[in-house]
């Protein structure tokens, strides 16, 4: 069996289950950070990703799920602004952005050009902000059950100067830690001899889950992974969208979380959101209270994920720096 929600063993199904009583008996499914973890994701598929990661070892799958939240909290995850990047220059050069197409797994495609980073001139706590503000923006555009991304890392005109080991490290953990089963594959596109010195340092720090996931490839190769309706054209594909950066005005949504529109009655929305997860804590607890089967916490759960995608649909989602094309995010 795959492991994911709907292509469980019985062994997997029963790990959900103990990874639930976790959450439980030790007080997390009452707190507010367990939920923002979440998300607007399914509860079963956001824990799913942590049992995965772990080959199902439930003790271990707990461990890196409180640990991630604690990373959130301390990070501001949840609450990442514009404003806190506090540098343009990442958005501006055209750093990192989502382009319009999917891949042939219907993922979204996160596009990173190397060539425009200058170790030099970053400011590190600003960069990881901006990387966490991009990848927040990517769990909103994954469908269904499918969680994962795929990321091309543009390598073309590689020079030693673009070379960040300290984000490199920065990046990898957030992948491995912080943001487990998101990463579908890494496209390394075109790149030159001059990195492979860098790819022996780098390749080590690695785990095999994510070292498995890395592709060397050829603009001719992009074709094996993306449809070339969906290639950028730069990158030998039809896709003539050329992204652009557009700066907020001071007033406009700067201040509020990534993903929240400044039109929106974010409070009302919230406000629901809560009660539907109210909705869920009751009925965890009156399993564990077995007084609920089996079948009927079925049932329950279903109810509980068309309530709440229903109301996440009611989300506006504008993420700044650039905007999506019609049907990109899952919610809308």
């Amino acid at each position: 069996m795959s492991g994911f929600v709907d292509d469980l063993s019985t062994a997997q199904t029963e790990a959900l289950e103990a990874m639930w009583r976790k959450v439980e008996t030790t007080g997390l499914l009452d707190e507010d950070k367990f939920w923002l973890a979440i998300g607007h994701e399914d509860a079963d598929v956001f824990l799913l990703r942590f049992l995965r990661a772990r080959r199902f070892e439930v003790d271990k799958a707990f461990t890196m799920l409180t640990e991630c939240i604690d990373w959130q909290v301390s990070f501001g995850t949840h609450h990442l602004t514009v404003a806190q990047v506090a540098d343009n220059y990442f958005f501006e050069t055209n750093l990192m952005f989502f382009s319009r197409g999917r891949c042939k797994n219907g993922r979204p495609i996160a596009v990173i050009r190397v060539k425009v980073h200058d170790k030099n001139r970053r400011d590190l706590e600003s960069l990881k902000r901006f990387c966490i503000l991009q990848m927040q923006a990517g769990r909103r555009m994954v469908r269904g059950t499918d969680t994962f991304a795929t990321l091309v890392f543009d390598m073309t005109d590689f020079g030693l100067i673009n070379m960040d080991f300290d984000f490199v490290k920065f990046l990898i953990a957030a992948f491995e830690k912080y943001y487990p089963e998101t990463l579908g594959v890494l496209l390394l596109l075109n790149a030159p001899f001059v990195f492979w010195g860098c790819w022996r340092m780098i390749s080590p720090w690695l785990d095999k889950n994510v070292a498995d996931k890395v592709k060397f490839v050829t603009t001719a190769e992009l074709t094996q992974y993306i449809d070339p309706e969906n290639i950028l054209e730069e990158h030998g594909g039809l896709d003539k969208h050329k992204y652009t950066f557009t700066p907020l005005a001071d007033d406009e949504h700067a201040d509020l979380p990534c993903g929240v529109a400044k039109d929106e009655d974010f409070d009302r929305i919230m406000s629901e959101m809560n009660d539907a997860r109210k909705q869920l804590v009751d009925i965890r607890k009156q399993l564990h209270a077995k007084q609920l089967d089996a079948e009927k916490l079925a049932e329950l759960r279903k109810e509980f994920a068309h309530r709440k995608a229903h109301l996440s649909k009611t989300v506006k989602y504008r993420h700044p720096g650039f905007h999506f094309a019609p049907g990109h995010v899952a919610s809308e």
